[in-house]
This record gives C-alpha cells, structure tokens and sequence, in this order.
C-alpha cells in the first residue's frame, strides 16, 4: 500500500511537470530580488501553497522550476526539494547559492508518531537526523513567532513503516513527526546563515497504512499555517 502510494505521487509529480507549456528562464530580479522562501517536497504540498500566492510566474534554472508571486506584500519564491536526502541537498545547495534568500520556511506532510489527529500541524524547535542522531535547531527568532510547545522532529532516509523503527525513534528522539527532508534543509540553512523554520501537518501515522486523500488534507492545513505564519513575519521584521 505505502509502496503504491509513493509510486503514484512520483508518476503524478512527472505527469504535472510535463504539461507541454515552454517555461521560461529565470531572469535577474529573480536572482536579484530578495525573496521569503517556501520549500515543499512534491507537488500535493507545492499545489497546497500556490493556492495562497498572487502574481504567480514560474521560471526554471538548472532544470529546476521555481515559483516567484506574492503574499500580502511579501515577495516569495516557492521551490520543491524533491522527496528524501539526496534531492533536498541538491536543491537546496543549489537555491541558496544562486538566489537571494530572506528566509526558508518548509510546508509540507510528516508521519506522525504518536496518535495526532490528521491535518495537525507541528512546528518543531529541532530536527534530527535519524542515520547519524546529528540535530540542527530552527531559528529562535522565527519560532517566538510561533505558539507551540516544543517537540522534536526527525528527518528518515526512507518511509518509516516499521513499528520497532517508530518505538526507537519514540524512545531515543522523543519525535513527534518524522519525514524525509526537513533536517537537511535546516541543516544547509544554518550553514548559511539563513533562518529556517518547518511546518510539518500529521497525513498518518508512522506505522499505519497512507491515504492520499490525507496527504491533500495535510498538505492544505500546512500551507494555511505557513500563510498566516508569513503574514505575522511581515509585519513585525523591519
């Protein structure tokens, strides 16, 4: 079932990309313009914040497609990482040496840990990796702009679908969500110097079977969060 679940939104991810239209080359405001940063792995979390943007326009730079608009005032660039380690790298290594970056902030799904209702969104204070227990810290300024209590979040090389991977995780991390990016893209963040926060929404459980009608109900609650996050950044920065 997971198996299936995880072919179908990489079939459907190449079915979006492939719409036949001619999309441009970034151009130099895009380079140049300092942008609010969104991050989404793949497209049900990508479609969820365009739905929030104005003034959208896509450009591609090392085959790679980027989203430019607005919300409110705020100028953001909204780019995937693509699903697990190796992508999120890649691409992130690749935005934050090419583009003027104000913030990153990540919208997306996780497996929950524990029993969280589906579509509940957790903004951890930390990340871990779970190949190497390493942890990076999101940013304290990003975060007092957040109400939350604070939990943890791990970031996984793969699908977490074992129940005595979830009791280590549960054990040794305290994790409330696991996904498959979030740490990486922190990590590069904190390397340089830019700050980064993640919302992540429950789409199921770690060790429970994966729906995508959930995924779309999770992808929806964390872009809304992220929205209303981006609105309250912009009128307290300077």
């Amino acid at each position: 079932m997971k198996r299936l679940t995880l072919l179908f939104i990489l079939f459907a991810s190449l079915l979006v990309g492939c719409n036949g239209q001619e999309i441009p080359e970034c151009g130099d405001t895009v380079f140049n313009t300092p942008h609010i940063t969104i991050a989404t792995a793949f497209w049900i979390e990508t479609d969820a914040v365009k739905q929030q943007m104005l003034n959208q326009e896509s450009c591609q730079f090392e085959n790679s497609t980027y989203t430019v608009g607005k919300i409110g005032e705020q100028q953001v660039l909204l780019f995937e990482t693509g699903v697990g380690s190796e992508k999120a790298i890649a691409s992130t290594n690749r935005i934050v040496s090419n583009f003027e970056i104000e913030i990153i902030i990540f919208s997306g799904i996780a497996g929950g840990i524990e029993d969280s209702a589906i579509g509940t969104t957790f903004v951890p204070y930390k990340w871990f990796d779970l190949e190497t227990g390493e942890s990076v810290f999101v940013n304290e300024s990003l975060l007092s702009l957040v109400t939350r209590e604070q939990i943890t979040g791990i970031t996984s090389p793969e699908f977490v679908s074992d129940p005595e991977i979830v009791e280590f995780i549960r054990s040794n991390f305290q994790a409330i969500v696991v996904d498959m990016e979030t740490y990486h893209v922190a990590k590069i963040a904190s390397e340089n110097n830019i700050p980064f926060i993640a919302f992540r929404s429950v789409s199921d459980h770690a060790d429970g079977d994966k729906k995508r009608e959930s995924y779309q109900q999770a992808a929806n609650a964390s872009a809304v969060q992220v929205i209303d996050f981006i609105w309250l950044y912009s009128n307290t920065s300077p």
